[in-house]
């Protein structure tokens, strides 16, 4: 077994603060939860990915399947709560079953996706260290842009009329950088990661806000009184 991949703890039990952000006309959706039932009073999230269409290479088919990213200053921890997760880290792929959990570090490329075409799977995702505000203020803005630009629709591979200005300027404040064109390069981290992260500022700041007004938060998807 592998060193980031293991067992999970007990359950938790003791939730308070929950509220869910819908998709693809109830297909996926995200979960914005305060778990008082640690010291550490952490947050995190669920998220429901839809099954994946079948075939040799299954195709990812939900807004809510992330492009390759990383994290540069926080590790990520998914625990797979039903069906099975398909997690790419850098150049490996990894099957995640119910029960398990898996860290990202710091600074990985990474995405994850539901390994099945006939079960829906869910998953609680938190980060160290923490910061909730800008956590679910970039999930609402993000996906509830994303599901407006495809009308409610489905299909990842076709955003409708989603603008990657948009998307990059989320993930920028989010700390976020794209890394989807370094993988596919085959660039690695230690040079891919400051490319990464010079492109979604030219593509999300200087481009999508500073020349044509994109924002980095709408009050339709994220209420900032809400922090």
């Amino acid at each position: 077994m592998l060193s980031f991949l293991r067992t999970a703890g007990p359950v938790r039990t003791k939730v308070s603060h929950l509220t869910t952000l819908t998709m693809e006309n109830g297909r996926s959706s995200v979960s914005f939860h305060n778990d008082t039932n640690t010291s550490s009073q952490r947050a995190f999230h669920v998220f429901t990915v839809p099954p994946c269409e079948p075939g040799e290479n299954p195709k990812d088919n939900s807004v809510i399947i992330p492009p390759f990213h990383a994290h540069p200053n926080q590790e990520e921890i998914f625990l797979v709560t039903a069906g099975t997760a398909l997690f790419h880290l850098n150049r490996k792929q990894i099957p995640v079953s119910a029960g398990n959990e898996i860290t990202i570090p710091r600074g990985d490329y990474h995405k994850f996706a539901n390994a099945s075409s006939t079960e829906t799977l869910t998953l609680e995702g938190w980060y160290n260290p923490a910061d909730p505000a800008r956590e679910e203020r970039f999930f609402r803005n993000l996906y509830g842009y994303l599901n407006d630009a495809t009308a409610g629709g489905v299909g990842a591979t076709m955003l409708g009329n989603a603008s990657i200005l948009q998307i990059s300027l989320f993930a920028w404040e989010a700390d976020m950088p794209i890394c989807e064109p370094m993988v596919a390069l085959g660039v690695p981290k230690i040079v891919g990661i400051p490319i990464a992260y010079g492109l979604t500022w030219i593509l999300g700041v200087f481009v999508g806000k500073w020349m044509l007004g994109y924002k980095a938060s709408y009050e339709e998807y994220y209420h900032e009184s809400s922090e």
